[in-house]
């Protein structure tokens, strides 16, 4: 039998919403790969030597990829853990998971006053402030073990999607992977 070129499968409710979720995560996922790729490309680490410019880029880097990340895993409640339940995690990879959520959620989506330390001051006539701010930042073998779950996860949700799609193809088709 000869496919035609474009089927459309018609997907009932649950089964859309659930396809959808999988979609928009895995395309964030995708990106997040892809900082990761140019976080260890252009060496974008701790424990490396940079300029205040490049420094800069990585702060950059690293917020986009934590938010980016973490926003894959956002909504519904549930939906963290079944993600999590496609591609479980090694116990490292799920500590850093837990520790991208939580510099997300209290430095990067929010500003959690427990990473900031603001002492007043003055000389003189000048009033100054003294300012410790956290600052979070990811090792190479950090952003090196997130990339190889990022991937992993990625397969698995494409695997569902096709799975999903697959079981609502028109009578007379057969599923092409």
């Amino acid at each position: 039998m000869t496919l035609p070129r474009y089927i459309e499968i018609l997907l009932p409710s649950p089964q859309r919403k659930r396809y959808l979720r999988l979609w928009a995560s895995k395309n964030s996922l995708e990106k997040a790969q892809g900082y990761c790729d140019h976080m260890i490309k252009k060496r974008m680490h701790d424990g490396h030597t940079r300029t205040k410019g490049a420094f800069l880029q990585a702060e950059v880097f690293t917020t986009a990829l934590v938010v980016t990340y973490v926003g894959a895993f956002i909504d519904p409640t549930d939906w963290e853990r079944t993600l999590l339940d496609l591609a479980e995690p090694t116990d490292k990879q799920r500590a850093l998971h837990q520790s991208l959520k939580n510099m997300r959620n209290q430095l990067f989506a929010h500003s959690d006053l427990r990473h900031f330390d603001i002492t007043p001051g003055r000389i003189g006539q000048r009033r100054f402030e003294s300012v410790g701010v956290t600052y979070f930042e990811l090792k190479k073998h950090q952003i090196e073990l997130l990339r190889d779950y990022i991937i992993g996860l990625i397969v698995e949700i494409h695997r569902e999607l096709n799975v999903i799609a697959d079981a609502h193809l028109p009578t007379g088709t057969d599923s092409v992977n």
